[in-house]
């Protein structure tokens, strides 16, 4: 076989306006716009080249048609705006639909947003590596005909991320209130007060090669099972999942306050770990968690939620039945169905897992990080080798001397600040 050796070849400035003047080179350029004056964002997107970067001065852009990026754009604001500042708004009909790869939003707010397929109402990401970052998408919604849409974000292709955004306010007549996430990441984010109105998923939608990392899910509702996550696939790690409801009106089949791990066909494997799984409430079983089908389960924390049903040890934990093993973790009111073994924690309904502050009666004021000198979660949990670069839920180190904590957080004698918020 014949090896061939490649150069590097550097560009002058001149050699590259010259390409760029036989039209074999482009020029990346950069486009700002102003509210209400021409070009309007879908004009600005129309004519744009890949590589370009269209910049958005402070003001509400409204969109007259749904906003589909088909080519290598960053859509940012302009600098020193905030994602308050710069609103895309759509007319309560239209949404944004990133189908190019390597496409960029940051620093926006989404708002008022709408879809009557399977894209998201505020946003979908489905090209590879597309990014939506330090942005918030709010009161978006997915109508009745739009079967198995987000009512806010919707996530699919490999490498799409979704960083430092808050997801907010968003309903889905069905399934995933805040947002549907089928391959792709998401990762320091907000997802709070999303509603699923008829069936499961109020907060976040979980199916097949999707991570959710470091996020706090808190104050989302679901008719049916699984206010906060409904978790047909993927791995969701260190984080809180706080206050949300299910509030079906069935009482035997409708659990998973906080999160409902559920049998899928095409699940490539569920895991749950290193998660803070508190206040939450079901009208049938699993206050905290139910289980109905799963890989892994380690180092929860698994407290302070309850259940409409009767029986008090399925306040925090329901599994459908006893084949799934739960390792490593604090399960506050008892598991149903289960012997204990050294690395459960199973104490008495008036037990403690030591947090720093749960004393307030509305779970959402309280403080969940472990009190160093009371809890019996800290250094108990098990290592596994991605905690080695990894980070809790407040930017800490996943790992202190060799040691991991239960739930999301993890304590250290320093306080190490938090580096993991994206700017641009």
């Amino acid at each position: 076989m014949k090896v061939v050796q490649m150069k590097k070849v550097v560009l002058n400035g001149i050699m590259v306006a010259s390409l760029v003047a036989a039209g074999l080179l482009h020029a990346q350029n950069t486009h700002t716009l102003q509210p209400g004056v021409s070009p309007s964002l879908e004009e600005a997107v129309a004519t744009a080249v890949s590589g370009d970067t269209i910049e958005l001065e402070t003001g509400v852009y409204t969109l007259t048609d749904n906003l589909t990026v088909d080519k290598k754009l960053t859509i940012q604001g302009t600098a020193g705006t905030t994602r308050e500042d710069v609103i895309i708004d759509g007319d309560g009909k239209y949404n944004i639909r990133l189908t190019a790869n390597n496409t960029e939003v940051w620093g926006v707010t989404i708002q008022n947003g709408a879809s009557s397929d399977l894209n998201g109402g505020g946003i979908s990401l489905t090209g590879t590596n597309t990014l939506l970052a330090n942005c918030v998408v709010t009161n978006c919604k997915k109508v009745a005909s739009a079967n198995n849409a987000p009512g806010g974000v919707y996530v699919s292709a490999p490498g799409a991320t979704v960083s430092n955004c808050v997801i907010t306010a968003n309903k889905s007549a069905t399934y995933g209130g805040g947002i549907r996430i089928e391959e792709g990441i998401l990762v320091d984010s907000l997802v709070e007060g999303n509603t699923a109105e008829s069936e499961s998923g109020g907060g976040v939608w979980m199916d097949r090669n999707s991570i959710v990392d470091r996020c706090v899910i808190r104050g989302n509702k679901a008719q049916q099972g699984a206010g906060g996550v409904w978790q047909r696939s993927g791995i969701l790690r260190n984080s809180l999942v706080i206050g949300n409801q299910a509030s079906g009106i069935t009482p035997g089949s409708n659990g998973g306050g906080g999160i409902h791990m559920v049998t899928y066909t095409q699940a490539t494997g569920r895991t749950l770990e290193n998660c803070t799984i508190v206040g939450n409430h079901a009208v049938g079983v699993g206050g905290g968690l139910r289980i109905t089908e799963a890989t892994v389960l380690r180092n929860l924390i698994v407290a302070g939620n309850t259940s409409a049903n009767a029986n008090v040890l399925v306040r925090d934990v329901y599994r459908a039945n006893t084949g799934f093993a739960v390792t490593h973790s604090y399960i506050g009111s008892g598991l149903d169905n289960y012997t204990n073994t050294s690395g459960i924690l199973t104490l008495a309904a008036d037990g403690t897992p030591g947090f720093k502050d749960d004393t307030d009666p509305n779970p959402l004021l309280n403080d969940y990080r472990l009190n160093k000198k009371t809890s019996p979660c800290i250094g108990t949990g098990l290592y596994q080798p991605w905690m080695d670069t990894a980070f809790a839920l407040d930017g800490t180190p996943r790992l202190f001397k060799g040691e991991v904590d239960m739930g999301a957080y993890q304590n250290h004698k320093l306080l190490i600040l938090p580096t993991l918020i994206l700017v641009k």
